[in-house]
């Protein structure tokens, strides 16, 4: 019994060893609109607008909808614009940096307006793969 509970736990130890070195290249970030963000060296990310279709808490819609996000990428290289999602494609490769849209927040609230400048959206970046 002793010998099962041993392995046991340096099973788990070593899965959790795994999984953190997965995610060891990536870094995860909150931005607002209309602010430039640097990345790393040379590389810099401005969201311009969020586009919010989720279906508002309370409002009784049925469809869950989606965020958009239009977006400025220059890596140094090349500037692009582009936009993600919160669904596909919700992720973006460029010159070798991946940016992947984790969330938007606030959510929308049934008769409540928000502004450009009351998002924050949570993203992840690293080298892609």
């Amino acid at each position: 019994m002793r010998k099962a509970l041993l392995l046991l736990v340096a099973a788990v130890l070593g899965a959790c060893g795994e999984y953190e070195n997965k995610d060891a290249d990536s870094n995860t970030l909150n931005v607002t609109t209309n602010k430039e963000v640097v990345i790393s060296d040379g590389v810099f990310l401005k969201v311009h607008e969020v586009v919010d279709m989720r279906k508002p808490i309370g409002s009784g819609y049925v469809r869950q909808g989606e965020a958009k996000l239009r977006l400025q990428l220059y890596t140094g290289k090349r500037s692009v614009d582009t936009a993600i999602s919160t669904s596909f494609p919700n992720e973006i490769v460029l010159d070798g940096i991946r940016l992947k849209l984790n969330s938007v927040y606030p959510y929308p609230e049934f008769n409540k307006t928000r502004r450009q400048s009351d998002y924050v959206i949570q993203l992840s970046y690293g080298k892609a793969k």
